[in-house]
């Protein structure tokens, strides 16, 4: 039993550190301007991207908690966020069940998605890798 519980935790470890490797390798796409697209399983599908789409959302909404309750919502002026976070509000509103994030350079991060016709921001999203 030993021997499969040290086996077990060092292939534990094994993993984690390929994952933190991974992360680490796609956070160094961001280096180059512009966004890292990625697939439903989390497969880097390119990056240095430009959003072109025009469409403005029709309500940008700030939640008050982690689920976006309706009732928690407070709707925010989008031109009050800088160009990256509204051209990613724009693809997120333009294409239903993209989720974004957005890293400003003082390190904060914003998530947004599109929930029905709202385009709901999250603030303060916490990254950690442990």
């Amino acid at each position: 039993m030993y021997l499969d519980e040290f086996v077990s935790d060092f292939e534990k470890n094994d993993t984690q550190d390929e994952v933190r490797g991974c992360v680490r390798f796609i956070a160094s796409l961001s280096r180059v301007d512009g966004l890292i697209v990625m697939n439903r399983e989390f497969a880097v599908r390119g990056y240095g991207g430009i959003i072109k789409i025009k469409k403005e959302p029709s309500s940008v909404w700030l939640a008050g908690d982690t689920e976006g309750s309706t009732a928690r919502l407070n709707e925010i002026d989008p031109s009050h966020l800088g160009t990256r976070h509204q051209s990613m509000m724009r693809i997120c509103f333009g294409r239903l069940g993209s989720v974004g994030f957005v890293v400003s350079q003082d390190g904060d991060v914003r998530a947004m998605m599109r929930v029905e016709n709202r385009l709901i921001v999250w603030e303060d999203v916490k990254l950690r890798l442990s």
